[in-house]
């Protein structure tokens, strides 16, 4: 399937792209601390955003896609948040446990819900905003009463800068959501990347002694290939896409899987601990991914377009829905 192919299947079944975009890009936390072990924090973090964007760029070049001199300053705002996010992120995770960032994460669906709000005038939804709150509860459930293992300091310190980066990745989903098109979205992220990136490794000249690389193991050289092209620009592209073809709200309730997610793979992979009630908790995250999202996505994407506001386009997708179930039973039934 080529790029165009792909972005028809995200416009299409968007839902799904957003699913498998949180899937690939949930496990990223436990892929930097086996990173960690053999590269310093940042440069595993600039040799990341950096990798990343060159394929992203390589991708815009390819659709030939050109920035308009309106862009800059919004190019220039996700920039700084995207510094903002990665910069406190990774460096958390030196001091932290990597299920902490899950669970302090968990705050990000709930301001991309106020944000859709507030800025970007979307609708309030009853569905959503209930969904969240269910899946929410899941998360408390989940991760109420996680380990706390380490120099306490550290832990404080750590989960703050988590809580900094929750609020610039919240900030920043709002704002690609009012800027981001088709035509730009491969290049803006592809720039927003690579500039982080190659912050990153500068600091890390400066922080750290690059040279240690040398001293990576297979694991972690694996751990940094599969973050930049799996869990890095392949999730990034994918999530940013099909946010195009929904409300950001609507996005909110399913980032919660990246949670659960991310701390399951945080126990397989690192024992980290978790809380004995995962099995109900996941099953109320899952409940409340249900009653923010209805199962047809078809029908689910008619319901967003119309919004029964044009009683013409109503009467037209009832008709077809209609003959749509009378092939159904002519054929089996």
């Amino acid at each position: 399937m080529g790029i165009g192919g792909m972005n028809r299947a995200v416009a299409k079944y968007p839902l799904q792209a957003m699913i498998l975009s949180i899937v690939l890009g949930a496990p990223s936390s436990v892929l930097a601390k086996i990173g960690y072990e053999g590269i310093p924090p940042f440069l595993y973090s600039g040799l990341r955003y950096a990798g990343g964007g060159l394929v992203l760029l390589m991708v815009a070049w390819h659709l030939r896609q050109r920035l308009k001199s309106s862009d800059s300053l919004d190019l220039l705002i996700q920039i700084i948040l995207q510094l903002l996010v990665g910069g406190t992120w990774f460096y958390a995770l030196t001091l932290t446990q990597a299920i902490n960032s899950s669970i302090i994460f968990l705050l990000t669906p709930i301001l991309v819900y106020i944000g859709s709000v507030l800025f970007l005038h979307e609708p309030r939804s009853d569905r959503a905003l209930a969904g969240s709150l269910i899946a929410f509860v899941g998360g408390i459930v989940l991760f109420g009463a996680p380990a706390i293992t380490g120099d306490p300091s550290k832990e404080v310190i750590g989960n703050g800068l988590l809580l900094i980066s929750s609020a610039g990745l919240a900030a920043t989903i709002i704002h690609s959501k009012k800027i981001l098109r088709d035509d730009n979205i491969h290049l803006v992220l592809a720039m927003r990347w690579v500039v982080t990136g190659l912050v990153l490794c500068v600091l890390s000249l400066v922080l750290e002694n690059p040279s240690d690389i040398k001293q990576a193991s297979t694991g972690s050289i694996a751990a940094l290939l599969i973050a930049t092209f799996v869990a890095g620009s392949l999730a990034l592209l994918l999530f940013y896409q099909a946010l195009e073809h929904m409300r950001a709200e609507d996005s909110a309730s399913i980032y919660y899987l990246d949670a659960l997610i991310g701390s399951l793979a945080g126990a397989i992979f690192l024992g980290e601990i978790l809380s004995t009630l995962t099995l109900g908790a996941s099953g109320i995250i899952i409940f409340g991914v249900l009653i923010s999202h209805p199962v047809h996505v078809n029908r689910m994407r008619y319901y967003q377009k119309l919004k029964h506001s044009n009683f013409e386009e109503f009467m037209r997708w009832a008709k077809r829905e209609y003959l749509s179930a009378q092939k159904f039973i002519s054929k089996y039934f």
